[in-house]
């Protein structure tokens, strides 16, 4: 018998076919699968009310004391415990310290909230409820540095709505990204809640 013969009937023999099975040989067991973690984000300071009443507050009116002091004073004379503030807006990204290269690069970065760190420590001071407003495709910066991430006609025109805006794809993965950096950036502010809008 053929030396490659005696080999294949001693594999038989070993699975389970022909001289029977070898007690003392087990079969290799299949490698670990890879533990993947989740991140885990940050854990905001800010305690949610048992019911939010809110006013909407942009990035310019965040970053400026005086206005900040004077919607402070307006929810401790009323009812009202929450601001929705804006971290982007049409595309403009408005809080020092996202450091997105894409914004900058688009000329989307507007600096309206100079200390960011000092503004969420006096909402919290205070006890205001922040939730952070991110607009998310309609942008009129990024479309037109870069018209391959862009919502575009059949004819590769950037499209525009009619208010003359233009927008993000929505189904672009790279775009998707880009906002996740954004809501990466206000949970590590400390925004316990982030409201994404389309507009």
């Amino acid at each position: 018998m053929q030396l490659h013969v005696r080999l294949l009937l001693c594999g038989l023999a070993l699975t389970g076919y022909g001289c029977g099975k070898r007690p003392d040989v087990k079969p290799a067991a299949p490698p670990p699968k890879p533990v993947v973690k989740k991140p885990v984000p940050p854990v905001s300071p800010f305690k949610r009310p048992e019911k939010v009443r809110g006013i909407y507050v942009t990035a310019w009116f965040a970053g400026s004391t005086k206005q900040l002091d004077k919607l402070i004073g307006l929810l401790d004379r009323t009812e009202l415990n929450a601001m929705v503030i804006d971290v982007r807006d049409a595309g403009e990204n408005y809080w020092k310290g996202l450091n997105l290269k894409l914004s900058d690069e688009a000329g989307a970065t507007k600096i309206a909230v100079v200390n960011p760190k000092k503004v969420m420590e006096k909402l919290l001071t205070k006890g205001v409820y922040p939730i952070a407003r991110i607009a998310c495709f309609r942008d009129n910066f990024v479309p037109r540095k870069r018209p391959d991430r862009a919502v575009v006609l059949a004819s590769g025109k950037v499209w525009k709505d009619r208010a003359g805006y233009m927008w993000l794809d929505p189904y672009n993965r790279q775009n998707w990204e880009y906002i996740a950096s954004v809501v990466d950036y206000a949970l590590e502010l400390g925004f316990p809640e982030i409201q994404l809008a389309l507009t």
